[in-house]
């Protein structure tokens, strides 16, 4: 007798599900995985039931995809439940488009993280109204264009995370009282209508954001009001923080009780050396003072015992302008500045010379009452990450800097 064929053999859902669930983790990027979920959720029943919310967790709406995925999702009405995480291109986008897709998105009310850019100026107001009416509860946002974002971050009390190129602050001329603003062309009630507020004795000024954020990075320096006024209500929640310093800025994280992690982005990288035969004129980059400005945000972080853990000081990769000189590092005493929490300090962007680094971690004081010496500077420092170019442009500056870094017990990451 011949056997008798079998079908083929089912997966257990929840082995499915687990197997999807581990490639989602390990794809690299949302345009790898998705091509290949879409694929998943053609094998079978099974492998659809377990694909197609992984498929949609995450969307992306650009003038590509745009068409595609809202007739998917205007054919299925399942499907808008399914977001969590929605990044948004205006590019190509007509007035039709964008009514459409705020019909479908109206839908996705579980969406907790959100990515907007290249809108143009004639949606950003309806556009960030209609975020802020449908997803008021959103807790991650990234922000690349500037247009009304103010106005609706105060409508946003459990975000969370904010990343922001570009933020435009009102100016405080503008902070007078003003009749009602015409509303968006959408027809609802304009969020800016609720943009100033009246304050006890009648003046008025810019709301202020109710957000406890975690994290934020900014992709300007704001001015010192400015930058208080959209974190005061995360001074005991900020964790992770991101800011560019400039000569002609300062900042003040004294207050931050809860910051962890610090990016110090180096904004002068993107102003011109000026001639050396030329008067500086004001505005100019100033390499120095750009430094004293870091060192006294490190020495106020010191004095208020914030629990910093991990420094960078970022010096971005500009083509058209001059790296920071080299010895500027040691003539502002950088290292000296470095908080004694500082776990992790990362230089790796930075034209930082081996024999300042040797200098800086050999320093010691002598303590007259124990009379003990004691090093001085980068105290709480355990790992230290250093471009490569430090190792191979150190010559004989590199022994002593390394045997220094090893009696302090300092271990080094080369990138």
């Amino acid at each position: 007798m011949a056997p008798i064929p079998r079908g083929p053999r089912q997966l257990p859902p929840e082995l499915v599900a687990d197997i999807l669930d581990s490639f989602v983790e390990s794809a690299p990027s949302h345009a790898a995985r998705t091509p290949n979920l879409a694929a998943f959720a053609r094998v079978s029943r099974d492998w659809h039931d377990a694909a197609t919310p992984l498929l949609y967790r995450d969307i992306y709406l650009d003038s590509k995809t745009r068409q595609g995925i809202l007739g998917a999702m205007e054919g299925n009405e399942a499907l808008a439940p399914l977001v969590r995480k929605l990044t948004l291109s205006g590019g190509n986008l007509t007035a039709p488009d964008f009514a459409r897709m705020q019909a479908v998105l109206e839908r996705c009310d579980a969406v907790t993280s959100l990515a907007y850019h290249c809108f143009d100026e004639e949606f950003a107001e309806d556009l960030t109204f209609f975020i802020s009416s449908t997803w008021p509860t959103l807790q991650y946002l990234r922000a690349d264009q500037s247009q009304n974002l103010y106005n609706f971050l105060s409508r946003l009390p459990k975000l969370e995370t904010l990343v922001a190129r570009y933020i435009e602050f009102p100016e405080p001329s503008a902070w007078v009282a003003s009749p009602p603003p015409t509303p968006p062309t959408s027809g609802r009630s304009s969020p800016a209508s609720s943009y100033f507020s009246d304050d006890s004795h009648g003046s008025t000024g810019p709301a202020r954001p109710t957000f406890r954020l975690k994290r934020f990075d900014s992709g300007t320096s704001p001015l010192s009001a400015n930058f208080q006024l959209l974190t005061s209500s995360s001074q005991a929640s900020l964790r992770s923080l991101d800011v560019p310093i400039s000569s002609l800025i300062s900042q003040d994280l004294s207050g931050f009780s809860s910051l962890e992690t610090l990016t110090l982005t180096l904004a002068e990288r993107y102003l011109p050396v000026p001639e050396p035969d030329r008067p500086r004129a004001h505005g100019a980059r100033d390499e120095a003072r750009c430094l004293r400005r870091v060192r006294r945000l490190l020495r106020g972080i010191k004095e208020s015992q914030v629990p910093l853990r991990r420094l960078e000081v970022y010096e971005p990769a500009y083509s058209s302008t001059k790296a920071f000189d080299a010895d500027v590092f040691e003539s502002e005493r950088m290292l000296e500045a470095v908080p004694p929490s500082v776990e992790v300090l990362d230089l790796a962007t930075i034209a930082v010379r081996a024999d300042y680094l040797a200098r800086a971690f050999a320093h010691v004081d002598v303590n007259e009452d124990l009379r003990v010496k004691v090093y001085s500077n980068c105290l709480g420092v355990r790992e230290l990450i250093l471009p490569s170019t430090v190792a191979r442009s150190a010559g004989s500056a590199i022994g002593p800097m390394l045997a220094t870094l090893y009696q302090r017990n300092v271990s080094i990451t080369w990138v």
